[in-house]
């Protein structure tokens, strides 16, 4: 894993892909609850606990000039 990789999040909420069927949905990652959650047609999918560790999360390259939230 590349550790100069951090994951786009603000309060601990990170945008991510979950894979429901043949679909790729854009979902949100709590990663200090590790709980996620997506939305489709009216429902709310949630994953919790081991299962969140194969999800896609957006992440940023850290640089020096990068504001620490």
């Amino acid at each position: 894993m590349d550790k100069d990789f951090a994951p786009v999040h603000l309060s601990y909420i990170a945008p991510c892909v979950v894979q429901v069927d043949a679909y790729e949905i854009l979902g949100s990652v709590n990663l200090k609850k590790e709980r996620a959650e997506a939305a489709m047609n009216g429902r709310v999918m949630t994953l919790e606990g081991p299962k969140i560790r194969k999800l896609k999360v957006l992440c940023r390259k850290d640089r020096d000039d990068t504001m620490t939230i």
